[in-house]
């Protein structure tokens, strides 16, 4: 299984990317991660989602083979997937039920009230 993964292992090529300086790809590595977790335009993943498959495609590294090295890791893809939609799907029926049982202390467990309709 785990030589299938190949997120971190050095594929053999001769294309600008790989004759880049290593602290050049190390340093645009560690902002492509920053910017990863600082979008929260769709439009943003969506060039970012571009940029990406440009990378593959200027990497020469054949996308079959980026596509076999992500398979083992599709559980983990799913599994946050489900994770989100029942997080932000049933944000307000657990505040509702939190609501429902401490009653008597009248406590509000929501910071964004925005979206909660009994605060």
């Amino acid at each position: 299984m785990f030589k299938d993964i190949i997120i971190g292992q050095y594929v053999p090529g001769n294309s600008p990317l790989h004759k880049m300086n290593p602290p050049v790809k190390i340093i645009m590595t560690i902002l492509y991660i920053v910017l990863l977790f600082i979008l929260k335009n769709p439009i943003s993943y969506v060039v970012f989602t571009i940029y990406t498959i440009t990378l593959i495609l200027i990497s020469g590294v054949p996308f079959k083979m980026i596509l076999k090295g992500l398979k083992p890791m599709l559980w983990i893809f799913i599994f946050t997937a489900v994770c989100f939609k029942v997080r932000t799907s049933c944000h307000l029926c657990f505040h509702n039920l939190v609501r429902f049982f401490d009653k008597r202390r009248n406590k509000s467990y929501c910071n964004s009230h925005h979206h909660c309709n009994f605060v």
